[in-house]
């Protein structure tokens, strides 16, 4: 979590220098900007995939020979995993890290069409 604090740090001061002396660049505001460096995070850290680097530890130290006798079929435990760490790591990593974005940013306010326009 402090990495991605500091990376949205370093990003968003990257972009108040670009930004320094101009209020709006292409049609885009710094509050802007700041939201939708946020959204990226948010997207970023619900979309992270370690399924490949999973399975080749898996192979890698033999474990993988207690996943074909179990009842389940491999692949869905492998992917319910995923989303159980994806789901963790969006409620204790990237919750906080867009709370405090919010706090120090002061981001545009998203409306319910800014999210659906972000996601399609």
């Amino acid at each position: 979590m402090l990495t991605d604090v500091l990376m949205l740090f370093i990003t968003v001061s990257v972009w108040t220098a670009l930004y320094e002396g101009r209020g709006i660049v292409n049609g885009q505001s710094l509050p802007q900007m700041v939201l939708y460096i946020l959204a990226i995070q948010a997207s970023r850290r619900m979309t992270r995939n370690s399924l490949p680097n999973l399975m080749h530890q898996k192979i890698s130290t033999g474990s993988i020979a207690n996943d074909f006798i179990r009842p389940i079929s491999i692949m869905l435990s492998s992917i319910a995993d995923q989303l159980g760490r994806n789901v963790f790591n969006f409620i204790f990593a990237t919750v906080p890290v867009l709370i405090i974005g919010n706090i120090f940013f002061n981001p545009e306010p998203v409306t319910f069409w800014d999210v659906v326009l972000f996601i399609f």
